[in-house]
């Protein structure tokens, strides 16, 4: 694998940029949640709506699930009780969105559904969601994203989701990611739409044609902005990519102004994976 011509790299962003002025996406699931979320008053159970949105993939589910359990009953410990009222409610086919292909494929969702709530309740407590999330203040993305991780077993997809939720449901509070931690997994959709757009493979690049001295010395002639270091691994060079990538769009006059939203780099993550499966 090596890295396409420049030129061919400067085709394939300008396709990418076309799409991305045109790529909607999920703007109306958004629309939908804050809808949803603005009926819950208390902000705990307002948080506690948004991760379980998450969870499903689905507001709709998420509604029902809250209906029968809220923060207030379950953030002591999700005991017997709270245990049967996630029993009672898989007895009715739910909903569960795209995003949630592991949760969708459980045969025990019941189950699955309680140890999720147990890990989420055990990562947050004893403090409260809103001062885990940083409420009232200006935090980092990254920062966020690096306490939550854990919560979601280190899975990057319902981490990105879950922030980018609350951030729509809180005014985009924290400062905007300035990359999109795609190294987590190597086999997202997002993640090919980078590869695609730099390689002539969807997938990672193999540490032998990174440790390409030509390679690298062609990006670093091509991008001297945003340099690779000689025999760079995997967890070195995705960023780089992602910053780049980023920073281009920040200054393209053509999205420029769509730039500024803070939504912007959720709405890119989204179109790299939308593009890539039309190619």
């Amino acid at each position: 694998m090596s890295f396409i011509d420049p030129e061919v790299i400067a085709t394939k962003y300008d396709d990418f940029v076309r799409f991305l002025c045109y790529d909607s996406d999920h703007g109306g699931q958004t629309t939908e949640l804050c809808r949803l979320a603005k009926s819950f008053h208390d902000v705990e159970e307002r948080l506690f709506f948004v991760f379980l949105v998450t969870h499903f993939d689905n507001a709709e589910s998420a509604r029902d699930l809250r209906k029968v359990l809220s923060w207030e009953s379950i953030k002591g410990g999700v005991d017997i009780q709270a245990a049967h009222a996630v029993d009672e409610f898989f007895h009715t086919k739910r909903l569960i969105g795209d995003h949630r292909r592991r949760f969708m494929c459980t045969k025990d969702k019941s189950q699955f559904t309680i140890h999720v709530l147990r890990e989420y309740v055990r990562g947050i407590t004893p403090i409260s969601q809103s001062i885990f999330f940083e409420l009232g203040s200006r935090p980092l993305f990254e920062n966020l994203f690096q306490k939550l991780s854990p919560i979601f077993s280190g899975r990057r997809l319902p981490t990105w989701d879950h922030l980018e939720r609350l951030g729509a449901v809180f005014n985009w509070y924290f400062a905007p990611p300035i990359r999109l931690f795609l190294e987590i997994p190597t086999h997202s959709g997002p993640f090919k739409g980078l590869m695609y757009m730099l390689f002539d493979s969807r997938s990672a690049p193999t540490r032998k044609s990174m440790s390409d001295a030509s390679m690298v010395a062609l990006w670093n002639t091509a991008v001297p902005s945003f340099p690779l270091p000689d025999n760079p691994k995997m967890k070195q060079v995705i960023p780089i990519f992602e910053r780049w990538l980023i920073s281009s769009l920040k200054e393209d006059a053509r999205v420029c102004q769509v730039a500024k939203e803070p939504a912007f780099p959720f709405r890119v993550e989204s179109a790299l994976c939308n593009w890539q499966k039309g190619k």
